[in-house]
Parts: structure tokens; C-alpha cells; sequence
């Protein structure tokens, strides 16, 4: 009787969750950027080292977000939910790299197309593989 109202509730669930992945990921964007600007700019440290300082801190921005607002029904540990994290990270390096190689060979060679493409693929399978993994 009251199967249509428990299957409505996961995909709500599931809604609530995409809408928190999507704004947590705008914000980390954000911090992301903001970081690289002060870093470049104002402390004038080299590119590479400010690049690594920014993703570190944003993926820690990202990952603690993620726990307590995204995933924070998971059962799983603190530190599962980190390996998850990490692994996801990880894929999704691999794989954006790889969809953007490709779009540039075979559809079109403007940075901003494979990076556009990219990032969409890269933010569904995250957004699947988070679901899965946390």
C-alpha cells in the first residue's frame, strides 16, 4: 500500500543529494579559484606549488562538505568514506583526461568544448560512483 511513498522518498533522497553534490561542487569551483587568484597574485607563489596548495585545500573543503552534508545518512566509517573520496578523485582524473583527449581528436580541437564535455562526465559518474562508494 505504501510502496509508491517509500519509492518517492529514495528519489527524493536521491534529488536531495544531487542538489547538495551540485552546490558543493559550485562552492568548491569557487574556493578553488579564489585560492589559485590569491596564491598566483597577491603572494605571488610559482604556479605549480599554488595549484597544488589550492587542490589540496579544496579537496579537503570538498570531502568535509560531502560528509557532513551530501552523505551524512552513510553507515560507512570516516575513513571509508575518505578512501572513497579519494578513489572517485582519482577516477574521475583519469577519466576527464581521457574525455577531453578525445573530444579534442574526434569532435573538436577547442579546449573549451573537451573541457565543457568533460567536466559533465566527469560530474554524473562522480555523482554515481559517491552514491555507490559513500
Amino acid at each position: 500500500m505504501w510502496h509508491w511513498a517509500k519509492s518517492l522518498m529514495i528519489k527524493g533522497e536521491t534529488m536531495r543529494k544531487l542538489g547538495m553534490y551540485s552546490f558543493i561542487g559550485l562552492l568548491t569551483f569557487l574556493v578553488t579559484n579564489i585560492l589559485l587568484y590569491v596564491f598566483r597574485e597577491i603572494l605571488q607563489i610559482p604556479d605549480g606549488i599554488s595549484v597544488m596548495i589550492a587542490y589540496a585545500i579544496a579537496a579537503l573543503f570538498h570531502f568535509w562538505f560531502h560528509n557532513n552534508l551530501t552523505f551524512k545518512e552513510s553507515r560507512e566509517s570516516l575513513g571509508n568514506k575518505l578512501k572513497g573520496h579519494m578513489l572517485v578523485s582519482i577516477l574521475n582524473y583519469f577519466i576527464g583526461t581521457a574525455v577531453a583527449t578525445e573530444v579534442i581528436k574526434f569532435i573538436s580541437d577547442n579546449s573549451i568544448v573537451a573541457t565543457a564535455l568533460s567536466t559533465a562526465v566527469t560530474y554524473l559518474l562522480g555523482f554515481v560512483m559517491l552514491n555507490r562508494f559513500v
